[in-house]
């Protein structure tokens, strides 16, 4: 049964938590929960991200910017197409954003952001793009039901 005209609908609530960064690090993207129904889903984004120890090229406490890229996609969140940056330049590599369902969210360092879409049914991959966070590990599967 579906509901009323004109009836509001609740969006379903992710919850994203973006960790790591710095040289020689892993990178995660936790998302719970992994699977929501189709609609209105609401990414509420934490980012726990530092730059390896206390003092890191002669700064304390430096701290990394990550952002939400939402892909559909068929792929595993590990196998998307790769791309590296241009020669001579500092040379990132960084997931190719095909599928990408809206604007990437940036998230500050210990802040907390979110962002309302309309998700179609299907797999999705949720990464951060920035600098080597993708390459790193900052991507997670999740899927929206019909």
């Amino acid at each position: 049964m579906g509901l009323p005209a004109g009836a509001a609908t609740t969006a379903s609530r992710v919850s994203v938590v973006i960790r790591g960064g710095g040289e020689d690090t892993v990178d995660s993207l936790a998302v719970a929960p992994a699977s929501v129904p189709s609609g209105s889903v609401t990414f509420v984004v934490r980012n726990k991200g530092r730059i390896g120890p206390a003092k890191v090229y002669g700064v304390a406490n430096n701290l990394l910017v990550h952002e939400l890229v939402v892909l559909k996609t068929s792929l595993p969140p590990g196998k998307l197409p790769r791309t590296s940056g241009k020669p001579g330049a500092i040379n990132y590599t960084r997931a190719v954003e095909v599928g990408r369902v809206a604007p990437p969210l940036v998230v500050s360092p210990l802040r907390t952001r979110t962002v309302t879409l309309n998700l179609k049914p299907g797999h999705y991959v949720l990464i951060s793009n920035l600098e080597d966070d993708y390459l790193r590990g900052a991507h997670a599967a999740f899927h929206v039901t019909g």
